[in-house]
């Protein structure tokens, strides 16, 4: 059953810049487990599989078996996979979200893609995992801090061209085969957009900006929360909260950082501090969700 292309909604530059989009790791090789029980909420994934194959169960409904030669897009639930012992992948995992927090295309559309359908998209990954390899090497696991690295704004910009390539790529060929992009900026006014800006560049390991939303926006507090609201459903500050979760999650999952060097990324004065409002928010204290988050494999 063929299935119908979806139009991408058309959006002003300025716009479309208020979609966050980042690349979290790439790698080419085995995965670093054969069995994989995992959530995959935050992000995107993008597996290609070289060789062998895997077995793939979702909540509801059957298993299934993808093959060599085929992409994965697992969708944004709890998945437990098992992988041939001969399998190699592709992997890409990136951010691509709205303001509020939600992917860009929606959790029900078809999660697989034979690779033949789009041999650009395998080219552009491939080309993007070159780069990212060379300058950014990893050992074992350590390929989910493999962008913590230090570098310059030039390698940045080569790594973010890379990327940009490929997620445009992505973005069509996910499209064309009918995902659907789960909502639009619900603003035209450039104002909101550059309190998004803001919040987006300023450093987490610093306060809540309010000061400085007021003084470069020329707005008061209240008037800036009730136009962030009005444009992305959600305050800043409930924004500013969130992009500390996803933060400090990824680096949880991710990093060998202790609880106390992550505590000062985000802003925190103790580890004791951290831990209380990652519980609060989370039900879980960032040691119970380390460990949780170790057990279950990640491809």
């Amino acid at each position: 059953m063929s299935i119908a292309a979806q139009p991408a909604p058309s959006l002003t530059p300025h716009q479309w810049a208020g979609l966050r989009s980042e690349l979290l790791w790439v790698y080419d090789h085995a995965p670093a487990s054969l069995t994989v029980d995992h959530t995959y909420q935050q992000g995107h994934w993008a597996w290609y599989l070289r060789s062998g194959h895997a077995r793939i169960q979702r909540p509801q409904g059957r298993a299934m078996t993808v093959r060599a030669g085929t992409w994965v897009f697992p969708p944004r639930e709890r998945l437990r996979i098992e992988f041939s012992p001969d399998l190699t992948l592709l992997s890409v995992h990136f951010l691509c979200q709205w303001p509020g927090g939600n992917n860009v295309f929606t959790r029900a559309e078809p999660i697989t893609m034979p690779g033949a359908d789009c041999p650009e998209l395998l080219r552009r990954a491939e080309r993007l995992e070159r780069l990212t390899r060379r300058h950014f090497p990893h050992v074992g696991r350590g390929f989910q801090q493999q962008l913590e690295k230090p570098t310059d704004y030039p390698l940045f910009l080569r790594l973010q061209n890379h990327f940009c390539d490929w997620l445009g790529t992505w973005f069509s060929a996910r499209t064309q085969r009918g995902a659907r992009v789960t909502e639009q900026l619900r603003t035209h006014d450039n104002r909101a957009l550059s309190i998004l800006r803001l919040l987006n560049e300023a450093p987490l390991e610093h306060k809540f900006p309010a000061a400085q939303l007021v003084r470069d926006m020329e707005l008061s507090e209240v008037h800036l929360t009730r136009l962030f609201v009005a444009s992305f459903g959600i305050s800043p500050a409930k924004y500013w909260e969130q992009r500390r979760m996803e933060t400090a999650r990824r680096l949880l999952e991710a990093s060998a950082l202790s609880h106390k060097e992550i505590a000062f990324r985000l802003g925190f004065r103790s580890a004791a501090n951290f831990s209380v409002w990652f519980g609060r928010l989370q039900n879980a204290t960032p040691g119970q969700y380390r460990r949780a988050q170790a057990t279950t494999g990640r491809a």
